[in-house]
C-alpha cells in the first residue's frame, strides 16, 4: 500500500510542477479506454518486435518492427477520431 501512495504522490507533483502550461493541460487529461493498448514485447537480437492489442476494440496485430507499431497505433487512433466527429458517445 505504501508504493501506491509514493506513486500517487510522485504524479501529483509532477503535474503540479507543470501548472499553468499547455502541457501540464494535456498531462491532467483523464485518460480514455478508447485510446489504451497493450503491449507485449519479444526478446530480439536486432528489431523491436512483439504483439499490441487495443484494449477498446480488443484489435490486435503482431508487429516486426518499430513502424509497423507506430501504423497500428495510429490506424486504430484515427478511426477512433472518425468515430468520434460522427457523433459516438462514449
Amino acid at each position: 500500500m505504501g508504493t501506491k501512495n509514493k506513486h500517487k504522490q510522485l504524479t501529483v507533483g509532477t503535474e503540479s510542477n507543470n501548472s499553468g502550461t499547455a502541457e501540464s493541460e494535456a498531462s491532467n487529461a483523464p485518460f480514455s479506454a478508447h485510446r489504451a493498448f497493450v503491449v507485449q514485447f519479444r526478446k530480439t537480437p536486432a528489431d523491436l518486435a512483439g504483439r499490441a492489442e487495443h484494449i477498446a476494440s480488443a484489435q490486435a496485430t503482431l508487429f516486426s518492427s518499430e513502424q509497423e507499431l507506430v501504423d497500428f497505433f495510429r490506424r486504430i487512433l484515427r478511426a477512433n477520431v472518425a468515430q468520434d466527429k460522427g457523433g459516438r458517445s462514449q
